[in-house]
Parts: structure tokens; sequence; C-alpha cells
């Protein structure tokens, strides 16, 4: 009877110890995955505000290539026909591809 208490005593040891180790592994992996849904949170957040500089970044740019398109306009009314003709045609074939003179 002795030795069957002391061999259950000793299951019950051995047992709580694995609990123990399970619950600290578990406890390990939480921690990881926190950390890297911290990660990735901060990741998101990252990318909106890469997003946000961009396109404000391209709204400017495309509000300067209007003002520009607009003065280009208003300056076609001022010169000859068939400079304003050269103009146009040159403007279709190389517009944002590369300067006219280089």
């Amino acid at each position: 009877m002795e030795k069957e208490l002391a061999a259950q005593i000793s299951l019950k040891e051995q047992l709580e110890e694995n609990i123990l180790l399970t619950m600290e592994e578990v406890d390990a992996v939480e921690n990881k995955f926190n950390e890297y849904n911290s990660f990735v949170k901060g990741v998101a957040s990252t990318l909106e505000d890469l997003k946000s500089e961009v396109n404000e970044q391209i709204a400017n740019e495309n509000k300067e290539i209007s003002n520009y398109q607009k003065r280009i306009d208003s300056l076609l009314t001022e010169i000859p026909l068939p400079i304003k003709n050269m103009f146009i045609a040159l403007n279709k074939k190389y517009r944002f591809n590369s300067p006219w003179a280089q």
C-alpha cells in the first residue's frame, strides 16, 4: 500500500511538473503572439501614415502640374499658329517621357 501511495505521489508530482512546464510554454507563446500582434498593428499604422503622405504629395504634384498646364494653355493663345501647332505635336509625342531639348 505504501509503495502504491509513493508511486501515486510520484506520478502526481510528475504531472504537476508537466502542467507547470506546459503553462510556462503557453505563457511564452501568448507573449510572442502579443508581441507579433503589436508589431503588425504598428506596421499597419505606419503603412496608413505612408499612404497619407504619398497621397498628399501626389495631390500637391497634380496641383502643380495643373497650374503649369493652365499657364501653358494661357501662353498658347499668345504665340503664332505654326509654333502653337508644333508645340502641341511635340507635347503629344514627348509629354511625360523626356525633355524636348537634350
